[in-house]
């Protein structure tokens, strides 16, 4: 090899390897992926229709999972998926055998090291809850426990929370005193979620006429505050989307806000304006945590094309919409409706 005089020698041996260590320096970029809305019926990495209604997506080790009902029946079905957009059928995770396995929520459980799959089940009449487990995130899941009537009354929409000291909780509507009447928060049994540890942690009417279902909480670490989201009980129909803020689970409002019932909710604002959360129902909320740093939060909401009268979705172009939702300075959410936009899943930001 020629050398350069004064210059420390180096093989080419020596050289490919430290160019091959600096490129292991470097930390690993998660591509950019593309969110589209509006597109029609979504696809799995078969080309194969998504049927995962009333979806509940959540992230174990490095890839994320997206459960929901098969079409109004009784089987819940699994996706897999590493960036949120292409989509691994992994199979009916479980079969109920009859009834409608409504809103599927998935936990992993520390202590017990199982997968524990929590659903409202209704067969002919309003929902039960259901638990199962697994010891792998795509099941099959065993049903290990079932609360026919939750606090005493039967329970509509279901919704889940995981906090950060690994408490698990459900959020569902319950029948007290008639149909969607009163919102229930349940904390489940720390060692197996698979029952309860306390059935009434926090309880509160809904105002008639401002009924709610469609639950789920997160907490936001910009402001270390809980969030229960929901709709209107609107049946098939898109709502707006409403929102209670605390900075405890047992506690949330029951006066105040801003929907026009004094009950303590306040509507979701949206960038453009938008009276039904662009045209869909809202489902939930996932966090998403950059590889390398930082954290967002995606809106997940449905459409039901299939379902409503013919005509409400003649202009969503889709049955499903997952939107960005941002919280200002004052920790106000908005769901910011792009028919497409950009998120990096390195960083945890998004663009339009």
């Amino acid at each position: 090899m020629v050398g350069i005089p004064g210059a420390p020698r180096f093989s080419l041996l020596t050289l490919l390897t430290v160019a091959t260590l600096a490129l292991h320096a470097l930390p690993a970029r998660a591509a950019s992926v593309v969110i589209k809305n509006d597109i029609g019926r979504w696809k799995d990495t078969s080309g194969v229709e998504v049927t995962a209604e009333s979806g509940y997506v959540t992230k174990f080790g490095g890839l994320y999972w997206w459960y929901g009902r098969q079409g109004l029946g009784s089987k819940v079905r699994a996706y897999s998926s590493t960036n949120l957009v292409d989509w691994k059928n992994e199979g009916v995770v479980a079969d109920f055998g009859g009834g409608a396995a409504c809103r599927p929520v998935v936990f992993f459980n520390e202590t017990s090291g199982k997968y524990v799959l929590i659903v409202g089940l209704a067969a002919g009449t309003r929902p039960q809850l259901v638990f199962s487990t697994a010891t792998g995130p795509k099941g099959p899941f065993t049903e290990v426990n079932r609360i026919p009537e939750p606090t005493g009354s039967t329970m509509g929409d279901l919704g889940g929370f995981k906090n950060d000291d690994g408490e698990a909780y459900v959020v569902y509507n319950s029948d007290r005193t008639e149909n969607n009447s009163t919102v229930v928060i349940s904390r489940l049994t720390k060692s197996t979620y698979t029952s309860f540890s306390v059935p009434e942690l926090h309880v509160a009417n809904h105002i008639h006429g401002n009924k709610r279902e469609a639950f789920h909480v997160i907490k936001n670490p910009a402001n270390n505050m809980f969030y229960l989201f929901s709709s209107k009980t609107a049946g098939w129909n898109p709502s707006a989307t409403m929102y209670k803020v605390s900075r405890y689970l047992y506690n949330f409002p029951t006066t105040g806000g801003n929907s026009g019932f004094n009950d303590g909710w306040s509507v979701v604002e949206t960038s453009p304006a938008s009276a039904n959360s662009f045209q869909t129902q809202h489902d939930m909320a996932l966090r998403i945590q950059g590889t390398a740093s930082g954290s967002m939060f995606m809106y997940i909401g449905d459409r039901w094309p299939d379902y409503a009268d013919p005509g409400v979705y003649t202009a969503s172009g889709g049955e499903k919409a997952w939107f960005p939702l941002t919280f200002d300075a004052d920790g106000v959410p908005r769901i910011h409706g792009e028919a497409q936009w950009t998120l990096d899943l390195d960083t945890a930001t998004w663009s339009p």
